[in-house]
């Protein structure tokens, strides 16, 4: 039998380590002042390293110690709270989550703050004009410093439709996105494709948009394509 591995040492003086410890620790005291079992959250970092860069919340996390499958407002408001001063996160994915009520505009705070996130995904997670309004007054860019998050997922989100589409880029705002997911999100004909052309597709760092099971027909798509073609 080959000798087994030694498990690599911890300097705790490392960067990662200590904040992986002080978002454990904020994590834990924000579940408790909100009175809510903290999620049974994946942060084991990995062979090598110290700390998580991806964190991923879906419906199949139990809360401990009662093995609850309840992912509620209060608890996305406890993650949020505890991300604050977490420096190294770089995706944030919620599937199949509810994202309403505390935990929306506690959400939407942390992003409106946050520097280094890359990635966020919000996919099913019965998202409204509000919750897009919201989220696109967070993304926006203000100020010299830019905004490391440029993807976008917000795919299979029907209560999107043509009003969420156009709160995003509200007022024209200016947002650090390339990629965005609007995938089965409700927008249909000539006005989806006005909220787009008017909106979303002005964006001038755009690269890329998911459109797939939207039902723009043909006049939505045609607004969608003089965009395109005259390049924003």
């Amino acid at each position: 039998m080959p000798p087994k591995k030694k498990k690599k040492e911890v300097n705790p003086d490392d960067p990662g380590f200590k904040a992986m410890k002080a978002f454990k620790k904020a994590y834990e005291a924000a579940n408790l002042s909100l009175g809510v079992e903290p999620l049974a959250l994946n942060l084991d970092p990995g062979e090598g390293q110290t700390c998580i860069a991806r964190l991923v919340i879906t419906p199949m996390i139990r809360t401990t110690p009662s093995g609850a499958h309840d992912c509620t407002p209060a608890h996305l408001k406890a993650l949020a709270a505890a991300l604050a001063d977490y420096p190294f996160l770089r995706k944030l994915a919620i599937w199949t989550v509810g994202v309403r009520g505390e935990g929306l505009p506690a959400l939407t705070s942390y992003i409106a703050a946050n520097r280094t996130l890359r990635v966020l995904e919000l996919s099913d997670c019965s998202l409204t004009p509000l919750a897009c309004k919201l989220l696109g007054e967070a993304l926006q860019v203000v100020g010299p410093v830019p905004k490391d998050l440029t993807m976008l997922k917000l795919d299979h989100n029907p209560g999107i439709g043509n009003a969420g589409a156009e709160a995003l880029t509200g007022g024209g705002i200016k947002l650090p996105l390339k990629d965005v997911n609007l995938a089965y999100c409700g927008l249909s004909g000539a006005e989806g494709g006005a909220a787009l052309a008017n909106g979303l597709m002005r964006q001038p760092g755009l690269t890329a948009l998911d459109l797939r099971g939207n039902r723009l027909e043909a006049a939505g798509t045609l607004a969608t394509l003089e965009v395109s073609r005259v390049g924003g």
